[in-house]
């Protein structure tokens, strides 16, 4: 079993777009409706001291998680 944690790119965007969609994720998880301001959310626009990483295992991806400094 291999863990990896991989430093979010643009590429990763629909993944997570979809994940966000999900029923059982957006009960709990509102994001941005608007797909200009999602991405610019994830890939740091709104705020550089957040860096975000998709979580692999075996290289599949299984989620998204983030530091703050």
């Amino acid at each position: 079993m291999n863990l990896r944690f991989t430093p979010l790119k643009e590429n990763h965007l629909n993944q997570i777009w979809k994940w966000l969609h999900e029923p059982h994720v957006k009960k709990f998880w509102s994001e941005p409706e608007k797909e200009e301001d999602f991405r610019a959310k994830y890939l740091g626009k709104k705020s550089k001291n957040i860096h975000g990483y998709i979580v692999e295992l075996d290289d599949k991806p299984i989620g998204y998680i983030q530091h703050y400094e």
